[in-house]
């Protein structure tokens, strides 16, 4: 099982998934046609078609924007077969939304919203998000006993 270097579903074209990810020219990375049986997941046991990822050069390699572009090109690819998996048990929040830690990164997918916007609005949160957490560290000193 190579669960993140190999991607694809069933109703993928391999060859096509492949060309899409890498007009993109992604840095670092560059992808291959394959076809595998996943062991274990939402395919497990079924001839799947997708892409190796190739990562070549790491210290170039975005890897979140990356996963981005290859859930967009899937989704693209054939968005009526795409499906996230669900949530664990009834009333959890589905599986993607739990490993991003958000809930609106998988809408924003589904929309087809462009992954440099994408990614632009989570800069923009990771700096808010940064600059609260600046702010709490400093009125948190007054109340602290022995320092940091």
């Amino acid at each position: 099982a190579k669960p993140f270097e190999f991607a694809g579903a069933p109703w993928v074209n391999a060859g096509a998934l492949t060309d899409d990810l890498n007009v993109r020219n992604l840095p670092g990375v560059r992808f291959r046609p394959v076809s595998f049986a996943p062991t274990f997941s939402k395919h497990a046991g079924a001839l799947c078609h997708g892409v190796q990822v190739h990562v070549f050069e790491r210290a170039r390699l975005r890897a979140f924007e990356t996963g981005l572009h290859l859930i967009d090109a899937l989704i693209r690819q054939n968005p009526s077969a795409f499906e996230f998996l669900p949530g664990s048990w009834e009333g959890r929040a589905p599986h993607f939304d739990l490993l991003s830690g958000v809930a609106d990164l998988r809408p924003m997918l589904l929309a087809r919203t462009p992954v440099a916007e994408i990614v632009r609005s989570w800069q923009q949160q990771s700096s808010a998000q940064r600059e609260a957490m600046r702010a709490y560290l400093r009125r948190r000193k007054q109340y602290l006993r022995y320092g940091n």
